[in-house]
């Protein structure tokens, strides 16, 4: 059953597209097995097809050609970047005020900002300082219709930034994104770090646990953390954010490209069962 072919309501649905590529809506799907009203519009074409992989594939086919919104650019990165055996994706994450869009955390972790056609560059200026306060690398994702105007954007905050654009389902690299540590910030860093995370700092720059109690415990490391230097804690931190736990692996691979990114995304609090289940109904 071809989308392009079954509604022309669908163009300039927006809002219903953004629903059909939500968590919430896919575990609607495929954990309690029905159809949200928010898809009410295309509930006939979602039944009427032969599969769940299926009527995914073709929305995800609207998303390239008509209607490119954040998660089709986040899935695209995924798909061209993600390596399981040398770091994770963290989806969106505040740091501050912020909203950092992707973070690969590998031996070199960078944030992705994400802009789409449909952003414009005004709060670049706040959001890339948030960023380099807890990581060196930044790069910036955008549509090949706006990479003019976020090129000359980002050069005025800092020409470090790496930028790459998106057309279809290919993914590009225009420039690699540099190393710029002249702004991290131990406080920055602390905060965006567990509990588990800045203990192992901690205690393996010191050579031993703080004596503390529960009460104190999180002043009490953040004392001993904010005394170290950045240069010897920059490379622990990146090695404790990429063990952070995702209940999901290779088998990843075997669900339809279109929704790699959703499942992944899942995995970071989903129970195994239900991440299990939500596969077998995309395969």
């Amino acid at each position: 059953m071809d989308i392009f072919n079954y509604d022309s309501l669908l163009w300039g649905k927006h809002k219903l597209l953004d629903s059909v590529f939500s968590k919430r809506t896919l575990l609607s799907l495929c954990i309690y097995e029905r159809i949200p009203p928010s898809l009410e519009e295309i509930k006939d074409f979602i039944v009427g097809s032969a599969s769940l992989k299926e009527a995914y594939s073709e929305l995800y086919r609207l998303l390239v050609f008509a209607y490119q919104n954040e998660y089709y650019f986040k899935n695209e990165v995924y798909n061209a970047l993600y390596n399981r055996n040398e770091g994770l994706f963290l989806p969106e994450f505040y740091i501050g005020t912020s909203r950092c869009d992707l973070l690969y955390a590998s031996d070199s972790p960078t944030v992705y900002e994400i802009k789409t056609s449909f952003d414009n560059p005004t709060r670049l200026g706040t959001q890339i300082p948030s960023y380099y306060s807890v990581f060196k690398k930044v790069s910036l994702v955008c549509s090949p219709l706006n990479l003019s105007r976020m090129e000359k954007a980002i050069d005025k905050i800092n020409p470090k930034i790496g930028i790459s654009i998106v057309k279809n389902t290919t993914y590009k690299e225009i420039r690699k994104a540099e190393e710029c540590d002249e702004y991290l910030n131990k406080e920055s860093i602390f905060a965006f770090l567990r509990k588990n995370e800045f203990t192992e700092i901690v205690d393996t720059m010191i050579g031993k646990p703080i004596e503390t109690n529960e009460i104190d415990y999180y002043e009490s490391y953040k004392r001993e953390f904010l005394k170290l230097d950045i240069k010897d804690i920059y490379p622990l931190f990146s090695s404790v954010v990429r063990k952070r736990k995702i209940k999901i692996g290779e088998e990843l691979d075997s669900i339809d490209r279109s929704v790699r990114f959703l499942v992944y995304s899942l995995g970071f609090y989903e129970t195994k069962r239900n991440i299990k289940k939500i596969i077998n109904k995309l395969i």
